[in-house]
Order: structure tokens, then sequence, then C-alpha cells
């Protein structure tokens, strides 16, 4: 898998002038081989929609208006009619002029300009790189960390030692001798953190390497074990203190975000026959403010999340949870996702249990 972001679902960043059609200012022509529905679901969706009175706001909030004589709407492709509106507030009709704000993120960008991704953006190494990154870790911190989950069964005077050795041997050509840079005496005048960072100015100001490059050799020196996949993310989640730190990189830093605040509101058309709601039953509309799209090249996913900051009273004649199929079931949510994926559509109902403190989550599948 490999592909730039310039192709994928980001038309934002290109310069409009008063109205532009979505599709003039995208290229999907290299999106991932291995994403083909993703990227027609993308295609069939916007291609169509005119935007007007485009402003850029570099990284923060940019906006551009929608606007239609019959009602600004958005289709999605789908056998069954799934769609977005927006209401007018004075006459309860679907408004002819919208103004969308959004914000992008994609941190692997900013990491990287050439933003390329392949499947090797998704190896340990790549993680541990990434992480260093966005945990800001320098050189000073980074070799911290792995100092102190190194060899734990050895005192800590004689692990130091052996491990700066070490690092010496991977980072340096010429031995150092770490006794004529700080003698026994001279150590009792120094706190354990400050031995470290004279132990370690010492091996950068013999070392070739840049940053990056001693990254990578400390990975494969210390955190890598070619014989347990396991232990080894192990090794990385010890050394940035967070055992989620794979689902972190992969989401946060793996994945390009887009975030479009509806500061008037918007609503979600969903069939009957899939999901109903109490409010503004007549047209089953869910309500909205927010919207959030993700891109995951690693599941080969797009997820457009549909947010409200206030519970909604939906009912959904058939779901599945958790493996068990659910009949007519009564939820209240602020969340409803749409999953386009290479084996099938789906929404996801989204339920916060207080009880068990936690979320239930119900799919059903969308034609």
């Amino acid at each position: 898998m490999k592909t730039k972001l310039t192709i994928t679902f980001l038309f934002f960043f290109s310069l409009l002038q008063a109205q532009n059609l979505l599709k003039s200012i995208y290229d999907l022509e290299m999106f991932p081989q291995d994403m083909k529905q993703q990227k027609e679901f993308i295609d069939e969706t916007i291609s169509n929609i005119l935007v007007y009175n485009f402003i850029h706001g570099g990284p923060g909030n940019s906006q551009f208006d929608l606007k239609s004589d019959k009602g600004v709407k958005v289709n999605f492709p789908f056998k069954d009619s799934l769609w977005l509106t927006f209401l007018d507030s004075k006459t309860n009709q679907a408004a002819t002029s919208y103004t969308i704000h959004y914000t992008y993120d994609f941190k692997y960008h900013k990491f990287y300009d050439d933003a390329e991704i392949t499947d090797s953006t998704f190896s340990n190494s790549t993680i541990f790189d990434l992480a260093t990154k966005y945990y800001d870790y320098d050189e000073y911190v980074l070799i911290n960390k792995v100092l102190n989950n190194y060899k734990l069964e050895i005192n800590f005077e004689d692990r130091r030692t052996l491990f700066f050795n070490e690092l010496a041997g991977i980072l340096v050509e010429n031995e150092i001798d770490f006794n004529t840079i700080l003698t026994e005496e001279e150590k009792g005048s120094y706190i354990d953190s400050e031995i470290e960072e004279i132990m370690l100015d010492a091996i950068l100001e013999e070392t070739d390497f840049e940053f990056e490059e001693i990254i990578l050799k400390v990975f494969e020196h210390f955190i890598l074990d070619n014989k347990d996949n396991s232990k080894t993310k192990e090794n990385i989640s010890k050394v940035f203190e967070d055992k989620k730190v794979f689902q972190i990189i992969e989401e946060k830093v793996l994945q390009p975000h887009i975030r479009v605040s509806l500061l008037k509101g918007g609503f979600l058309h969903i069939p009957k026959k899939y999901a109903t709601f109490n409010t503004m039953n007549e047209y089953n509309l869910f309500p909205i403010d927010l919207i959030i799209i993700n891109i995951d090249f690693k599941n080969k996913e797009i997820v457009v999340s549909f947010e409200n900051k206030d519970s909604n009273s939906i009912t959904i004649p058939e779901s599945t949870y958790q493996s068990t199929v659910s009949k007519n079931k009564n939820i209240k949510s602020k969340k409803i996702n749409m999953k386009i994926s290479n084996s099938d559509f789906k929404l996801e109902f989204f339920e916060y249990n207080p009880i068990k403190n936690d979320i239930q989550l119900y799919e059903v599948l969308i034609k």
C-alpha cells in the first residue's frame, strides 16, 4: 500500500475561486489500489458538489459555503437513501446556503514532509520512531527511558555503566572510557540524571549519527526482540510508559482527521428500516453538530462520525452487538458512525452504559 496525502480526501487545501466543483480540485488517481471501494465512496459523494467562498485558515479553522436553490443536500452513494441536510431555522425547510467550518490534522505529515505511507509505516520500528516524536522525546529523555527498562535484574550502578558502554558501542567507532570523564569522586557531586546527561554528551560529541539514526540504532539494539514480536511491542510500551502507544500512534498520527463543525447544526437522514429517531420523526432525521472523518490506511477503512452534544432516542429494528443479533433495540445515542471498508458498509450506533461505564456499539449493515 502506498499513497500520498494530496490524493486522499484532502480536497480542502486547494485555493478556490468564487465557486468550484470539488472534483476539479482533488485527485484520487493515486489512492491505494486496495482501497478501491473507499475511493469510489469519496468520489461519488462529493464529486458533483459546488463550493463557494473558500477561506483557508492554515492549520486552524477554514471554511467554505454550500449553496443550492433546491436546498443544500449531500447524498451518500448507497442503494438505500442516506443523506445529510441543513435546515433553515426560520422556515424549517432545507437551507439554500450553509457555511462549513473545518479543521484538518495529519501528524504524520508534520513529521515527514513527503507524507508517504507504505506497509512498513506500521512496523514496530516506525511506530517507535513516531512515538518518539509524538511524545516529544529528545535524546536525553529517550535514553533515560530506555535505561530505566534495561537489565533490571542488575544493580543500578552496574547496569548504567553496562548500558552506556553498549550505547557507545553502537554509536561511536572508538571506545569511550567513562571513568576518565567522571571519576567515582566526581559522581558524588551529581544526581543520577546529571551523570546520565554527561555520559550521553560524551557519546553525542563523538558520534556521526543524527537523532533520527540514533532512534533506529537504539530500537534495533535495545528494543527489538527478533524472536518475539510481542516482547518488542511490550518493550516499546515500557519506553513510552503507555500500554496503548500502538493504538495512539496508529489513530492520532497515522490517520488523517477532518473535523467539520456545523455551527447551525445539521441532520442525517437514515431509512427507517435501519433506525428511527424520536426527534423530527416525520423526516427521520438525526440532529448533528459535528462530523469527524478519519481515513484508516492500516485497516483500509473510512469512518465518518456524526455527533451531537445531546442524547437522542433511537430504535434499531435489527442490529448486532458483540455477535448477538438484537431486535427493536431502544437506545440513547449521541453518535452514529458510517464505516466504509473493503468488505461492507455499516452504521454503528453508540450507547453509553453508565452502570458498566463503557460504550456499547450496535452495528447495522447497509446497502
